[in-house]
């Protein structure tokens, strides 16, 4: 029988590891392995945790529950205990403001507002506040508020009618 071991590093890796195999096996055949005979009780085991009973269960007396026994769930007379009142969110007052105008420049940035309420017109600079809402930035054409979790933006509009110097 001839064997012809290819080139191929993969082909001689399988050949060497099955040639190594072959090898262990033919060994064993000829000289098996002797394990020394031991009776069970020359074997030193660990020893073993002691186990015990858990304590029995002694139910609590009736009496420890007589005010449950008075007034039972299922009765048709048990009334709900009063519900408590309901808690009323004052609605917010919503943004009241108009854009009028934006002055950019300097560094400083002011916004032009008119109050719909009272028709009062006021300037607000970005990080100042007006009745809870807070101006965060002023660009060209609009001012961005917020109070809370509400957000609210403001659009500079121009009306056509408006003469523009």
């Amino acid at each position: 029988m001839k064997l012809s071991i290819r080139k191929n590093a993969t082909s001689r890796t399988l050949f060497m590891a099955s040639l190594g195999l072959l090898t262990a096996i033919s060994l064993e055949l000829m000289v098996p392995a002797q394990l020394p005979n031991r009776a069970a009780s020359e074997i030193d085991l660990p020893a073993l945790p002691k186990i015990t009973s858990p304590p029995t269960y002694v139910p609590a007396s009736f009496d420890l529950f007589s005010e449950i026994l008075e007034r039972p769930l299922l009765y048709h007379d048990r009334k709900l205990p009063p519900a408590a009142e309901p808690v009323v969110e004052i609605p917010r007052e919503p943004l009241q403001l108009n854009l009028e105008g934006v002055a950019l420049g300097g560094g400083a940035r002011v916004a032009l507002l008119r109050d719909r309420r009272d028709n009062q017109l006021i300037h607000i600079a970005e990080g100042m506040s007006h009745n809870g809402w807070m101006l965060h930035t002023i660009e060209s054409d609009k001012a961005m508020f917020s109070r809370g979790k509400e957000f609210a933006e403001l659009y500079l509009e121009i009306q056509p009618n408006r003469r523009h110097r």
